[in-house]
């Protein structure tokens, strides 16, 4: 919701990384919370101009615009192809 300020998309793509280094169950949550958050709110490609980005939405929404919202939810995304398990828990 982004009237209530609870969307901070910096904290959800340093919290992917953090949980997908720890792996496991908390891995497995978070995910399942992030496909929710980030995943179903991407503009699908029938809507025009942002097709395929997300709506700058947290607090710095406003100074990042489009860009900074769909670059770090890429990120988030991504998080599994760029970096190694550092707990080795699967």
């Amino acid at each position: 919701n982004p009237d209530t300020g609870t969307i901070d998309m910096t904290y959800w793509y340093f919290g992917t990384v953090a949980c997908f280094r720890t792996g496991g169950v908390t891995w497995r949550k978070w995910s399942e919370a992030m496909d929710a958050a980030i995943v179903k709110h991407q503009h699908p490609k029938s809507n025009g101009v942002p097709a395929g980005s997300w709506d700058p939405l947290d607090p710095w929404g406003a100074d990042g615009g489009r860009v900074y919202s769909t670059a770090l939810m890429t990120m988030a995304l991504e998080v599994y192809y760029r970096y190694d398990r550092a707990l080795a828990v699967k």
